[in-house]
């Protein structure tokens, strides 16, 4: 076993990294056997060191670009506690998304489409850290 990659495992990482495709497409694009992909897999561990070291470079860059949208999603939220009328579905959107680029859940969001008096918590905060922010 080398300790370097070859050409076609270097391809197939960065199929694997760089695209939607399946490990099936990707072997049959990169021409590279199942067999021996999962062979790479099992037996190859310069291959799967480079493919954990690419994937986690991946999903770094992919949470520091949710993190810096963090404020428009947040002005989303905000917009959508204004206008409540299906909101539940794109609030749990913008939370995984907060969530996924590490940011905690600081409550459980709560969006009723009636005139009750119960507010969403985590906008409230939202807004009380705006207004200590602005002091």
């Amino acid at each position: 076993m080398s300790d370097k990659l070859n050409n076609k495992q270097i391809e197939v990482i960065d199929m694997i990294v760089n695209t939607d495709k399946s490990i099936t497409e990707i072997c049959e694009l990169s021409t590279v056997p199942r067999s021996t992909y999962y062979k790479w897999k099992k037996e190859n561990k310069v291959f799967n060191e480079a493919l954990e070291e690419a994937l986690n470079h991946k999903e770094k860059i992919l949470k520091q670009n949710i993190k810096s949208n963090a404020i428009r999603y947040i002005k989303w939220l905000e917009d959508i506690g204004k206008d409540n009328e299906n909101a539940n579905a794109r609030v749990n959107s913008i939370k995984e998304l907060l969530s996924l680029g590490g940011l905690k859940e600081a409550e459980k969001l709560e969006i009723k489409n009636d005139d009750s008096d119960t507010k969403n918590v985590l906008l409230e905060k939202i807004k009380k850290k705006k207004q200590l922010e602005s002091e």
